[in-house]
């Protein structure tokens, strides 16, 4: 009985969180000012996010020639750019909007949350789509007014792997984040 009661607040803690909560608990850990310079906050919320599944998408067809070294850095580039760019501004943002929740779709292992960003007067359509990992809900894209990160990343992408190939989508992507490493925007 009481090697129960020890296992009990482990398998609750292990039970997979629905995708709105984790969506919540995005926000809620994204909007710690500690986020926008810690490391190991920033890894908690990137924690909620399948980049290996969001970096596959954003090659679309180029993910199947690339070798096994390519993804790899591609999709730690990937990660580093976008933790670099959202982290920094994220609490200040987060501080000035009201989230409301429309809606979650659950289909599956798929799932998407629906959501409007009210900043002052502007409102912003926000759905975060989602698939079910081993463990949890992990978000694989997020579309604002429509426009999906992974595509827009893709076309991107798809475009300097069509003039420049591999060596150029390194040079581009390293570039950018030599910037936000030195603190560029």
């Amino acid at each position: 009985m009481n090697l129960f009661l020890l296992l009990l607040p482990m398998v609750a803690w292990s039970s997979p969180q629905s995708p709105k909560v984790v969506v919540e608990d995005i926000f809620a850990k994204a909007s710690v000012s500690e986020v926008a310079k810690d490391m190991g906050k920033q890894n908690e919320v990137n924690a909620y996010v399948d980049f290996h599944a969001l970096a596959k998408a954003a090659l679309g067809r180029n993910f199947k020639a690339a070798s096994a070294g390519d993804f790899a850095w591609f999709r730690n580039t990937l990660q580093e750019i976008i933790s670099r760019t959202v982290y920094p501004k994220a609490p200040e943002f987060l501080q000035g909007v009201k989230i409301s929740y429309s809606g979650v779709e659950e289909k599956g292992e798929k799932a998407v949350v629906k959501s409007t960003v009210q900043n002052k007067a502007d409102v912003t359509e926000v759905f975060y789509e989602l698939h079910r990992a081993k463990d949890n809900w992990r978000v694989v894209d997020v579309s604002i007014s429509g426009v999906s990160w992974v595509e827009s990343i893709r076309e991107q992408v798809n475009d300097v792997l069509k003039k420049k190939k591999w060596p150029g989508l390194k040079e581009a992507m390293n570039k950018r984040l030599r910037e936000l490493r030195a603190g560029g925007a």
